[in-house]
């Protein structure tokens, strides 16, 4: 989707984002917000701190990982 009157460099950003979506991807933060952890915490039994760990386990694991997961 192509906006107006942006600067070049928010363009080609917004490029990005809509390409990385369009292969299922997309960005998400490093450190999950609180209202991400009250939703997995609603609709699971889980702890905020075991929500955290499964956050953080899976935004750090790689491809690399899954190699190695398989041999």
């Amino acid at each position: 989707m192509k906006y107006t009157d942006l600067s070049e460099t928010l363009q080609e950003s917004l490029d990005a984002l809509e390409a990385l979506s369009e292969e299922g991807l997309m960005v998400v933060p490093t450190v999950p917000t609180p209202e991400m952890i009250s939703a997995a915490m609603r609709v699971s039994d889980l702890t905020e701190e075991e929500v955290r760990k499964i956050y953080y386990a899976m935004i750090t694991f790689s491809d690399e990982d899954l190699v190695l997961s398989r041999n």
